[in-house]
């Protein structure tokens, strides 16, 4: 289960502020908004490797100060280079 509470980012001028999310064990999740939204964002403070200002994150009962190396995200897609990733 990944599960955010309260959760606060800033990166420069950009912020997310007060993310609440449950995602449970087998679940699907999915991700969307625009441009700037801060999807990428989110996903790297949840892999740990942004840091975070308030909240907390765990995954699979982990705290946010110990998920370093839990998990890793691949390169991003762009939308001209049609890279595939293979199911693991």
């Amino acid at each position: 289960m990944i599960r955010i509470r309260y959760l606060d980012v800033r990166l420069g001028e950009f912020t997310l502020t007060d993310i609440d999310l449950r995602i449970e064990e087998g679940g699907f999740f999915v991700l969307m908004g625009p441009t700037g939204a801060g999807k990428t964002v989110l996903l790297e403070a949840i892999a740990g490797l942004v840091p975070v200002q308030a909240g907390g994150i765990e995954i699979a009962g982990r705290g946010h100060e110990n998920r370093r190396g839990f998990f890793a995200i691949g390169p991003r897609r762009s939308s001209s280079a049609g890279t595939r990733f293979p199911a693991a």
